[in-house]
């Protein structure tokens, strides 16, 4: 589930885990260094 935040001014998720333990913490973990470092360059000459 996706709600709009309006004092972060972003989409904020709500997702329940059924997965490992700690499976969701990763994820957002994950995501979040991206955010904070930018997207990743695309490799040249990759298979689609």
């Amino acid at each position: 589930m996706a709600c709009w935040d309006d004092r972060a001014q972003r989409v904020r998720m709500h997702v329940a885990e059924v997965g490992e333990p700690g499976l969701w913490d990763r994820v957002v973990v994950h995501f979040t260094q991206l955010e904070m470092h930018g997207p990743l360059a695309p490799v040249i000459g990759a298979a689609s």
